[in-house]
């Protein structure tokens, strides 16, 4: 049988009160597992939620109306928009004239 050759490039070490270990210690031996793997897997599914949280944008149907409506039938741009506009093409022109990859 082929073992996958994993290379562990980095590690964590964080401190933990001795009664939040054994909790810990004991979940992870509820599923079997060792405490590294229980931990890393929990944290990054906590992190993964919370990216997902922070990426979606959930509506309501009135609101995901009036959204539909805003961007199929934007407003005329008012005046300070247009000199936001005017404001970041000339500092787009500025940053690639000052050598700025952009």
């Amino acid at each position: 049988m082929q073992t996958a050759n994993l290379k562990k490039e980095k590690y964590i070490q964080i401190r933990v009160e001795p009664e939040k270990k054994s909790i810990l210690k004991q979940a992870a031996l509820g599923l079997g597992v060792n405490l590294s793997k229980f931990v890393l897997d929990a944290s990054l599914k906590e992190a993964e939620k919370i990216i997902e949280e922070q990426i979606s944008i959930t509506l309501k149907q009135e609101e995901f109306e009036r959204f539909f409506q805003a961007l199929e039938n934007p407003p005329e741009p008012n005046a300070a928009l247009r000199k936001a506009a005017d404001d970041y093409y000339e500092n787009l022109e500025r940053a690639k004239n000052a050598g700025y990859s952009i």
